[in-house]
């Protein structure tokens, strides 16, 4: 559970960037002469560069605290380095920024793109970082930023919490493709930690049928909604992902096709390469599925042939069919797979070449949140 939960705070950052920086609806701004007005683009770049900060330039952030203790930037890029550390200071440090940020910006917009302030259950800081939320929801009533950044705030450590919140942002502001977007990735992360929680506790195979169902009905909400294509286009991986993990296969399949017929007419960016290489591996899962190894096979080399974008080169290729296509002996189709992935995550840490190895020995590697990207 302690993998998946890291891997999915790293996957709520993927997240984050895939479904871009919205704006969301403003509410009530607390004036903060101390505090820049940071753009949501400005927030991201900061999160990337402090995930890759080396420790000296960590100490020497922490020293500028000293002497301006309200410098929200270096609270910013700290929050971020300290998440990609493992030891027991960096997290208790890491705790530290994110009740800072909680104390101070909870009524931002920025806060929502500053993933790596949520807290787990077991961090140091999470009891005082919930009264905190519970105290901002209550002071800044129904205010709607103040409620959307509780709300991921709680979306790993408190599923039930988040999903009322945003199902009452969803009622306060029924036009807006966020919420049910929102509404439908809580689901699937519900549905992708049943693997990961003993039986007695978690879903049932049928529990997570029907959470992935309450998923694509939620994501077809948004979609509906939405009128921006790029943003549609992000929602189609998540629309055929869903539909396949609730048994609804033909659906699945339309979704996956309809995202590479739009590769063919859209203007090139980003956000096809992520809608071309999702879309083969669910094609390739539900070939597998039917039986159509050699099928599988093929959409797996077709999804690594990728020009790459800000997602894949950063966080790697999803592997679910990989791992999939293990599970049946099939070894050689994953090894090339890996190696043509190399071309785009050059950022990977060494990952390709140790899962090949572990590939050639027989075993299945653990992808972690290379699952659920």
């Amino acid at each position: 559970m302690k993998i998946l939960s890291q891997s999915l705070r790293v996957g709520g950052f993927l997240l984050c960037l895939l479904f871009g920086t919205q704006m969301i609806v403003p509410g009530q701004q607390a004036s903060n002469s101390d505090s820049p007005e940071l753009k949501s683009a400005d927030v991201v770049r900061l999160v990337l560069k402090g995930y890759r900060l080396s420790g000296p330039e960590a100490e020497k952030l922490e020293k500028t605290l000293l002497a301006d203790p309200k410098n929200l930037i270096a609270h910013i890029t700290l929050v971020a380095y300290y998440t990609s550390q493992h030891d027991d200071l960096s997290r208790a440090r890491k705790s530290e920024h994110a009740l800072w940020l909680i104390r101070n910006i909870p009524d931002r917009e920025i806060l929502h793109d500053v993933v790596y302030a949520q807290l787990m259950k077991r961090d140091q800081g999470y009891e005082e970082a919930k009264q905190l939320w519970l105290k901002h929801l209550d002071t800044f009533h129904n205010n709607v930023v103040v409620l959307a950044n509780a709300a991921e705030f709680f979306i790993l450590s408190d599923k039930q919490l988040s999903e009322r919140l945003f199902k009452q942002l969803a009622v306060a502001d029924p036009k807006n493709p966020r919420w049910p977007r929102e509404l439908g990735h809580l689901y699937m992360l519900e549905m992708q930690s049943a693997g990961n929680t003993p039986q007695k506790e978690g879903p049932t195979g049928a529990d997570k049928s029907s959470l992935a169902a309450s998923a694509y009905q939620n994501f077809e909400r948004a979609y509906r909604l939405q009128r921006n294509d790029q943003e549609k286009r992000m929602l189609m991986s998540q629309l055929a992902t869903s539909a396949l993990e609730a048994g609804e296969i033909e659906t699945a399949q339309r979704w996956a096709r309809d995202g590479l017929n739009d590769a063919t007419t859209a203007t090139s960016d980003w956000s096809v390469a992520n809608s071309v290489h999702h879309a083969h591996i669910i094609l390739g899962r539900i070939a597998l599925r039917g039986g159509d190894l050699a099928e599988a096979r093929k959409h797996l080399i077709q999804a690594s042939q990728s020009q790459g974008s800000p997602q894949l080169d950063s966080f790697g290729p999803n592997m679910m069919l990989a791992k999939e296509l293990l599970e049946k002996g099939e070894r050689d189709a994953v090894i090339q797979y890996f190696q043509k992935c190399a071309s785009f995550w050059k950022d990977d840490r060494g990952q390709l070449v140790q899962w090949a190895a572990i590939v050639r020995e027989g075993g299945i590697p653990n992808f972690g949140a290379n699952l659920v990207y």
